[in-house]
């Protein structure tokens, strides 16, 4: 029996029990786990998947608690324009905390809500928020696209912060500031004179002000606006001419070059050389390393008084990072915070798009770490240079999981120390585009490489389809902030694909999420389809491990009733359940206490039969209805 299972860990099945489970793992579906949950389904908005596409946290109200700001660029607006967008801001503090889920539109609790006016406007695509005139109030950045408006360009709309704000207000009416880009030569239409990837703010020049930086994927340039403390941008400001610098890929004047448009494009804003001005990081991720295809390039460039004009990335940046791999495609996401709490900056680089150098593979995904960056020299290379590699472990992540779309370096365990959080917004275990977030909190001695489902410190997933919750893609958009003024942050994690009946999207929040524990047990039960008699168990207990799995099996005999596991037909999960398989190693049983086919569940186990590959063989004797 012992060369059995020598056999079978060899095979991988049990390769999974020989690891630690240290991470702690909630799962939406559970009681207590999401504290408040904002959905965008109305009456107004019966098909729209996109409530919490864009999510930010801002104090737009100067009473010192953090405000919660969520898009839905495909609703309707006030007059009943389809698709014209709509912003809705949700103040913080004790009001915030009072709220009752599901929080819908039709409810009317938000504090103030923000309506696009011409249809295809997309109102809320991106936002962004920064204090930009230095009066204590955070000011609010809202991208319309205006997809398809060929008499009216893009716009980003400023709407200054302060302590009273109309109920419901329309853009550009109650603009303070609207941003535009002058049709350029090469450039056919007016709706496509401008398209914005990412913003990003933060002081860039040394005055103490946050200025505001756009990633335009059309004119394949990252503008930069100067902040002017006491003094408003005005009220109409042509990024062609008006922005303080630029920066600029190589080749940026040819849009087939370099090509920033439709591509995942991280910006990121931070001290990284601990001088008190920020310094852009910006992701390039269709660029060459050398004979590596599409490995992308991360450019810094450090702020600095006086920073000014056209800025050639590929010349002037202060460090520029290379992929490791063959369609690495580093940079979709970036993100900046002292991790190791030695008191210099850490860079975070994701590569969502990544496939792990697989040939013809993409979208895995995968992030990097590079401490202390601003010490490392002006050229780096993240197959040598990378400290910290982060991602699914093998098997579990999978092709379109995108791990790394989303990141964030606040503190969630309120210890003064970083965290890395990290959304991989397409995940499942069996099927859907779920979602789940991995939380590393930052400590002195941080591993070089991480598994997040295996050494991951907080694990947050959704359940799998058909159960309600499922396939919200959470993690799309993230934030962390006090949400509640208690002094503890709160995660928010916008899904804008999930519903409670229909998928026009949600926000999950919870409140002093890193001192959750792990949720309740509800009933999962085994599978078997009646088409393809493909046998699904999400949950299998592992006799002797603290680890379950998720596995699949194929029929392949129906005459002896003989089914056989893939290579890829199995690996980790969260879910627990009363009714879990169980899989004993020493006996080579599997026991399934409640299965499903054609709406009656069974009991039946399954004894092992060969090992190269592993074979299971019902066991007639074991079969017995439960209902």
């Amino acid at each position: 029996m012992k060369s059995y299972i020598q056999k079978l860990i060899g095979t991988g099945l049990l390769v999974l029990s020989c690891s630690v489970w240290a991470i702690t793992d909630l799962n939406i579906k559970d009681q207590g786990v999401v504290d408040l949950m904002l959905t965008g389904e109305s009456p107004f908005n019966t098909f729209s998947p996109d409530f919490a596409s864009s999510l930010v946290t801002a104090d737009l109200n100067g009473d010192q608690v953090m405000d919660l700001i969520v898009s839905t660029p495909d609703e309707v607006s006030f007059r009943g324009i389809s698709e014209s967008g709509q912003v809705a801001a949700f103040f913080g503090g004790s009001s915030f905390k009072a709220l009752s889920s599901p929080v819908n539109p039709a409810d009317e609790k938000e504090s103030f809500v923000i309506s696009g006016t011409l249809e295809g406007e997309n109102l809320g695509m991106h936002m962004t928020a920064g204090d930009f005139n230095q009066d204590g109030f955070d000011d609010l950045v809202i991208y319309a696209p205006k997809f398809g408006q060929n008499d009216e360009g893009p716009r980003l709309y400023v709407l200054y912060g302060k302590t009273d704000f109309s109920a419901k207000m329309e853009m550009p009416t109650h603009a303070d500031s609207v941003f535009t880009h002058t049709h350029g030569a090469e450039i056919s239409n007016t709706w496509n004179s401008m398209e914005v990837l990412n913003l990003a703010t933060g002081d860039v020049n040394g005055d103490t002000v946050d200025d505001l930086v756009v990633a335009d994927g059309i004119n394949n340039v990252f503008h930069v606006v100067f902040g002017q403390a006491g003094q408003k941008w005005a009220a109409a400001v042509d990024l062609s001419t008006g922005a303080d610098a630029t920066l600029r890929p190589d080749d940026f004047a040819d849009p087939w070059s370099v090509n920033l448009s439709n591509n995942a494009t991280g910006l990121s804003v931070a001290d990284l050389n601990a001088d008190g001005i920020s310094d852009i990081a910006v992701g390039v991720t269709e660029e060459a390393a050398g004979n590596l295809e599409k490995a992308g390039q991360v450019y810094v460039v450090y702020g600095k008084v006086g920073l000014s004009g056209a800025i050639d990335l590929s010349s002037a940046a202060d460090i520029k990072i290379s992929g490791a791999l063959n369609k690495d495609q580093i940079g979709g996401s970036l993100a900046a915070g002292d991790l190791d709490n030695n008191g210099k900056a850490d860079l975070i680089i994701g590569a969502p798009l990544s496939g792990h150098g697989q040939l013809g593979t993409t979208g895995i995904g995968r992030v990097f770490v590079v401490k202390d960056v601003a010490e490392r020299g002006a050229a780096l290379d993240l197959f040598l240079d990378a400290d910290i590699t982060l991602k699914l472990s093998d098997g579990t992540g999978r092709i379109g999981f995108y791990t790394g779309y989303t990141l964030s370096t606040k503190d969630l365990n309120n210890d003064g120390i970083a965290d890395l959080t990290i959304g991989t917004p397409n995940a499942f275990s069996g099927s859907g585009t779920n979602g789940w977030v991995h939380v590393i909190y930052g400590a002195t001695t941080l591993q070089a490489n991480y598994d997040l489902d295996v050494d991951g410190d907080l694990g947050i997933y959704t359940p799998e389809p058909p159960e309600l919750l499922c396939c919200g893609e959470m993690g799309n958009t993230l934030d962390i902030a006090d949400m509640d003024n208690d002094g503890k942050a709160d995660l928010l994690l916008g899904a804008p694909r999930g519903g409670l009946t229909l998928s026009n999207g949600m926000v999950h929040v919870l409140f002093d999420a890193a001192n959750k524990q792990t949720g309740g047990v509800e009933e999962v039960v085994a599978t078997l389809d009646a088409m393809t008699f493909q046998l699904y168990m999400p949950v299998v207990t592992v006799t002797g491990s603290p680890l379950t799995i998720w596995a699949r099996i194929n029929l392949i005999d129906p005459i002896q009733l003989i089914f056989e596991l893939p290579l890829d037909g199995f690996g980790a999960t969260t879910e627990s359940s009363t009714q879990a398989s169980n899989f004993d190693g020493n006996t080579g049983r599997l026991t399934i206490p409640k299965l499903r086919f054609s709406d009656i569940l069974y009991t039946v186990d399954l004894v092992a039969v060969s090992v190269d590959p592993i074979r299971f063989q019902v066991d007639l004797n074991s079969l017995t209805t439960t209902q």
